[in-house]
């Protein structure tokens, strides 16, 4: 062992550049005994790959059992040759992602020379996999309808798997992918991992799969929701992807989808009209021999074209106003007099407004002053990738395989004005090299190499071009050019000019890594050992904000728009510094796990993982943090702190546990516990000072009243770091995330069909948030006097003091194809709590102490229900129906046809009526929540909206009040349970063979097939006129035709 760690250790530092995996191999296991059960010691057994013919071969132990470690998913067959009895040999043994499957073996006395095939017993059960998880197959993968084509809708059918909206999902919000993240037993979006070809594709920064690969390029899939074996860490559910490999056939298909908006319904909301869309996917796969039995390779490539149109509507200033005459009566500024004739003259319109006045179009509705611009613009949304693989059957002891892959996206959300609209250019790119090498019959080293590349921008469209901020006139403005746009005027009453100041986002990660596992099998016990070391090559811009903005309220001249033109804001922010980051960190980690067939019916299984989170080191040690008891900004360079500021979390020890238990060949009990470590998210990096001084201060001036101070020409004054600032900082004193992690389940095969039932359960512990820690006492009088950190604003704060917890009962009814019939039902009914999610601003009161917080978590899902199915009907050829018919026009006519679809039922996630504002002036940067007199929840009123979503609220608004001024409310947390899921997708498929090896398929996809409006905007907003009502709906029936062409 000493040795062995030596190696890995070695290794590590030999490469650097490489990409920590995670197996997606599997295992064949069993006894082999003869006619009297009696253990039949040393037989030769012989697992051949069908499709490349690679063979793998061991013996068995003394007490007859035999393992076959570390073999690629796939079909085999298992031979099985011993002195003195005819050689057993089982035509098809289906390997699948992640698994262990037991075939035991019982011999006949005779002639070696004579066989005897024996069909293998279709494997429902797992009776020596300890894990819990779900394997989407090839079938389903490929027949099921899917909207846009991505397989993360596969893992939500899936038990234990819920899904966060949209609106809702961090991934969304910062890099606008859509649908590319799952939450697993209540946990966040980020402690999901995604493994392509074993190789982790996460984002660093906010989760997510950073690809998502064409449905007819994945082989099959595995989420694996109890991930217990030590051998698998940061995080606690895996979503494991394997592409499909090249054999010794040439095989591939060719494919065209199409989304149109005139065959799909209208939206809830839309009115008589619907906004138009068109959407066109493309692609190929293809693969086969590069040398017979040797050397293969698969390739792939998809397009993807997307085009939603929509009228974007706002009120801009008329011609006359910007011309300094107003319907309203203007005063002077200066001497607080009337204009002359009301209007304001040209010479005294402030040179910076002047130089704005270019960018502002006229207004094109005169017919709805509240409305009166309007354009008619493009959400954008391209993306293309391909992927190309390589497997090396190298001898009958070493295979490896390499595989690259590349995506690249293009995002673009528009606004009001013309080239002002949110830009986002993403993209990844991965890269896996493995090496196989069977060192003996009980032996066997798995060397994984390679780079997950993640790019992600969310700039204006503007961006990298003409600074606009110095071009208008403006001084000491950011020199960022990610920066460079217009900044941004709001004029009260009227829509902003220019652009979203919070918008500047960059981020590029590297994340290099090596593992290497080692197997070693002894008897009954299956061993393996390994090491995982990772290299972080983080860098990221997060300036805000990121352009300077301004705000006028008209309190100079009685107009906002007669003070733009006088260049007198009420605020004005800018930022000065740089906070551009490159950060480094190391990750290691270390682990030895044995599974142990104590007998044929029980296996346990042991596991110890040990995990080093490294801190990230910046470059240029421009880390810092807010030293809260001397209101101080400290720092590397000027207090020689340590480079990495954080102290590394050296006490991460993992213990695993599991057990399968086979009650009857049937039926098996299995359970386990773990304890899981997770990474911080990298974007919380951004607050270790590169947002305080000497890095980057933000700067807010407010302009005095009645008399301004200034005017936007003289601004900005010239950068110097005060002594008083916004502080944005990270508590360095966090441990690393943990979490424990139990379950129990009972599994029970029914001729061809599976039934599950199972427990989990989960507390996860210094789960990250932020808050703001200087919110004042709730009251009266001055904000700044109740303070509990006097003469500074709000403090946002990063800082591991979270927790979560959940407990859920999960069933599943699964049918594997066979008959025509494939299907899948999933049932999950769980409670998930917790304090607050990574993006929720929580309140703590001027002690301390974590207040009123404790909830249901923004993700929980109450109950969720998903049936999938995939039915060939029985006509045509080889059918029961017309499956003598000679007629080959008829036959191929009435056969082919297939019905496949996904049924989804699920309860809304919570929320909490909140006030629009700070009411119980703290300070606060959130909403605050309302007063609860009675119960919230009404199932008669949700009942009534079916008909008339707009006219009844969806809950008692009557039993939500606003508090009184100074004070917070009643309401707890996540009260409120929003509209849920009724959603039927339906496909329906025509195969028709050309010729032998060649045929053509048609598709037409039906999503929300039967067009229930299913409603997810809920006003929460005290106050508001909508309050209680919806607002929003998901999408309606949206129609998808494809055709492929297979060979």
């Amino acid at each position: 062992m000493r040795s062995l760690a030596g190696v890995l250790l070695i290794s590590a530092f030999l490469h650097p550049e490489s990409l920590t995996a995670q197996s997606f191999s599997g295992d064949i296991l069993g006894f082999v005994t003869d006619q009297s059960s009696a253990e039949v010691p040393n037989a030769s057994i012989k697992a051949r790959q069908i499709t490349t013919n690679a063979s793998f071969e061991t013996k068995s132990a003394i007490d007859g059992s035999y393992i076959l470690p570390r073999l690629l998913p796939g079909d085999y067959e298992l031979t099985v040759e011993a002195t003195g009895f005819k050689r057993f040999v089982a035509p098809l043994v289906t390997l699948r992602v992640g698994s262990r499957i037991t075939v035991n073996v019982q011999l006949q006395v005779g002639e070696v020379s004579t066989a005897v095939e024996v069909a293998a017993a279709a494997q429902l059960v797992s009776p020596d996999d300890v894990t819990v998880g779900q394997v989407i197959t090839e079938k389903s993968i490929s027949a099921l309808p899917l909207n846009g084509r991505n397989f993360i809708q596969l893992a939500q059918l899936s038990p234990g798997v819920t899904v966060i909206d949209n609106a809702n999902s961090p991934v969304t919000a910062w890099t606008g992918r859509k649908d590319l993240s799952i939450v697993v037993a209540g946990l966040r979006e980020n402690d999901t991992s995604y493994l392509l070809d074993g190789i982790e594709t996460r984002s660093p920064r906010f989760g997510g799969s950073g690809f998502r690969p064409s449905v007819d390029a994945i082989q099959e899939f595995n989420v694996q929701r109890n991930a217990f074996t030590a051998d698998q860490g940061w995080g606690t559910t895996v979503v494991n992807v394997l592409l499909k490999s090249g054999t010794n056939s040439l095989h591939g298909d060719a494919f065209y989808f199409i989304r149109n908006d005139a065959v799909d319904a209208r939206n809830f909301f839309d009115g008589r009209t619907k906004p138009p869309y068109k959407q066109n996917q493309w692609g190929f796969t293809v693969g086969g021999p590069i040398k017979k039995d040797k050397i293969f390779f698969f390739g792939d490539s998809e397009g993807f074209r997307s085009r939603l149109s929509n009228t974007l509507l706002g009120r801009i200033p008329t011609p006359q106003m910007l011309q300094g005459n107003s319907t309203a009566t203007l005063k002077d500024p200066l001497d607080g007099q009337p204009f002359e004739n009301n209007t304001i003259p040209s010479g005294r319109f402030d040179a910076v407004a002047r130089n704005v006045l270019a960018f502002i179009p006229a207004p094109n509705r005169p017919q709805d002053p509240a409305l009166n611009y309007g354009r008619a613009a493009t959400t954008l949304n391209d993306w293309d990738q391909f992927h190309i693989k390589a497997d090396w059957n190298i001898s009958s002891k070493n295979r490896a395989f390499a595989r690259y892959s590349y995506v690249d996206e293009r995002l673009l959300q528009p606004t009001l004005l013309p080239n002002q609209g949110l830009s986002r250019p993403l993209g990844d790119q991965n890269v896996v090299l493995e090496d196989t090498h069977i060192v003996s019959s009980s032996v066997v080293n798995e060397l994984h190499l390679g780079w997950n590349h993640n790019r992600a921008f969310n700039v204006n469209q503007e961006a990298f071009g003409a600074d606009k901020a110095r071009d208008i006139g403006l001084q000491n403005t950011p020199t960022n050019p990610a920066s460079f746009a217009l900044p941004q005027f709001a004029m009260a009453n009227f829509s902003p000019i220019g652009q979203n100041f919070t918008q500047n986002q960059e981020a590029v990660d590297n994340l290099y890594g090596f593992s290497d596992n080692l197997s070693y099998t002894r008897g009954r016990h299956a061993m393996k050992v390994g090491a995982d070391i990772r290299l972080d090559r983080l860098f990221v811009g997060s300036d805000y904000p990121s352009s300077p903005y301004f705000t006028f309220s008209g309190q100079y001249s009685g107009d906002s728009v007669a003070d733009f033109l006088l260049g007198l804001p009420i605020i004005s922010s800018t930022f000065f510094g740089d906070s551009r980051a490159h950060y480094t960190s190391w990750q290691w980690s270390f682990y030895a796990q044995d599974n142990f067939k104590v007998t044929p019916t029980l296996n346990l299984y042991f596991g110890l993982r040990y995990e080093i989170p490294g801190q990230f080191v910046e470059r240029d040690d421009k880390q810092g943090y807010f030293d809260f008891s001397t209101k101080q900004v400290r720092t590397i360079k000027n207090d020689h702190l340590p480079r990495t500021l954080r102290p590394t979390d050296m006490n991460n020890f993992a213990p695993r546990f599991g057990f399968a238990y086979s009650v009857h060949p049937r039926t098996v009990i299995r359970g386990g516990f773990g304890l899981f470590y997770d990474l911080i998210s990298a974007n919380e990096t951004q607050h270790r000072g590169v947002l305080l001084p000497p890095v980057e201060q933000i700067v807010t001036l407010n302009n005095t009243l009645p008399t301004p101070s200034y005017q936007l020409s003289r601004l900005f004054p010239p950068p110097t770091f005060a002594t008083t600032f916004q502080p944005v900082t990270q508590i360095i004193a966090d441990r690393t995330p943990y979490v424990y992690q139990y379950n129990l389940n009972v599994q029970h095969q029914i001729n061809s069909v599976l039934v599950e039932l199972g427990y989990v359960g989960l507390v996860a512990h210094k789960l990250n948030r932020r808050f703001n820690n200087n919110l004042a006492s709730p009251g009266p009088g001055s904000l700044e006097s109740r303070r509990p950190y006097k003469g500074f604003p709000d403090i946002l704060t990063s800082q591991n003091d979270g927790w979560s917890d959940y407990n859920g009962l999960n069933f599943k009814v699964e049918k594997n194809f066979s008959r025509g019939l494939l299907l899948l039902f999933a049932y999950t009914y769980g409670k998930a709590l917790d304090i607050g999610g990574p993006d929720e601003y929580a309140h703590r009161d001027s002690t301390g102490v974590l207040k009123d917080l404790r909830g249901p978590a923004q993700i929980d899902t109450r109950q969720r229900a998903v049936t999938s199915y995939v039915y060939e009907l029985p006509f045509g050829k080889g059918k029961k129906v017309l499956g003598n018919v000679s007629n080959s026009a008829v036959s191929g006519l009435v056969g082919g046809w297939q019905i496949n679809g996904i049924s989804t039922f699920a309860s809304g996630h919570p929320l909490t009526p909140s006030m629009p504002f700070d009411n119980a002036q703290i300070g606060a940067r959130r909403y605050q929540p309302g007063n609860c007199t009675g119960p919230v929840n009404s199932s008669g009123l949700q009942s009534e909206i079916r008909n008339h979503a707009t006219l009844f609220p969806y809950f008692n608004v009557q039993n939500v009040l606003p508090p009184p001024p100074g004070t917070m409310g009643s309401c707890g947390r996540n009260g409120i349970i929003g509209p849920g899921i009724n959603n039927w997708d339906l496909g329906l498929i025509k195969n028709t063979q050309v010729t032998e090896g060649v045929a053509v398929q048609f598709r037409a996809e039906f999503f929300n097939a039967w067009n229930h409006a299913q409603f997810n905007g809920l006003n929460t907003s005290i106050g508001n006129p909508n309050f209680g009502r919806l607002t929003s709906a998901r999408a309606p029936r949206d129609i998808q035709f494809g055709l492929k062409f297979l060979f």
